[in-house]
């Protein structure tokens, strides 16, 4: 299904859940039971809470509504009722909302790996370039073919993985930040044979621009089975 269906079907669940509810709330029950109907009245509560907020996430494709329906979920499994043993509340607090990918995780790994060694032949080509070694057209040949070919290859493998809802709305600002980290590096290469200081700072902001897209997504760490985005370096 999509979304949007899958939304629907959700929203499906709250009027009955709603008339359970009052119904639970009107029983008139001994003194020795109010505690454990109070504590199914706020259980019942927070779950709707939590079921409104994964419906919303669903409409939005967003990770971190997601993630606060996953908290919600957790504060309703948390309530203490009388007469449902610890137990079995442990039990069912270990359930897990789980919206990763193993293929998106092994992706991201990938990602994070390739940017850490792009990082690292970008350094060490300037190094030698300043000891004379090589030659800037050197380095700026460097960036193209040991850093963008296989960088672009990257986007490529993380564009073809077949996802559907949250497991995809994880994938899209990495793939946004990878975009743009390869503009940045284009830039860099014709700044570094151009030997252009204008260039090179827009570069520069270019990268800027791509770690702010890690910057605006860490939120989704909160949600089980949401891999984390790369930890990344500038490159200048």
């Amino acid at each position: 299904m999509t979304e949007d269906d899958c939304a629907t079907a959700i929203e499906r669940l709250l009027p009955p859940w709603q008339k359970q509810r009052s119904v639970l709330a009107a029983l008139q029950v001994p003194s020795s039971e109010q505690a454990l109907v109070k504590g199914l009245e706020r259980y019942m509560a927070v779950r709707e809470y939590e079921w409104r907020l994964t419906a919303d996430a669903m409409r939005k494709r967003d990770v971190t509504l997601l993630s606060q329906a996953r908290a919600a979920r957790v504060a309703a499994l948390g309530i203490r009722m009388p007469g449902i043993s610890a137990r079995r509340r442990s039990r069912r607090s270990a359930e897990r909302i789980t919206l990763g990918s193993s293929a998106l995780n092994q992706e991201i790994r990938r990602t994070q790996g390739l940017d850490e060694a792009s990082m690292n032949l970008y350094n060490d080509a300037i190094a030698r370039a300043r000891l004379g070694k090589i030659s800037l057209p050197d380095v700026a040949a460097t960036i193209e073919k040991d850093i963008i070919a296989p960088w672009n290859q990257q986007l490529g493998r993380l564009l073809a993985l077949e996802l559907h809802g949250p497991p995809d709305w994880t994938r899209r600002p990495v793939a946004e930040f990878m975009r743009r980290r390869l503009d940045a590096w284009r830039l860099t290469a014709r700044a570094t044979r151009e030997r252009d200081p204008r260039l090179m700072n827009r570069a520069m902001a270019a990268q800027r621009d791509a770690l702010a897209i890690l910057g605006e997504t860490q939120e989704q760490r909160g949600v089980t089975g949401v891999p984390p985005t790369p930890r990344t370096k500038n490159a200048h």
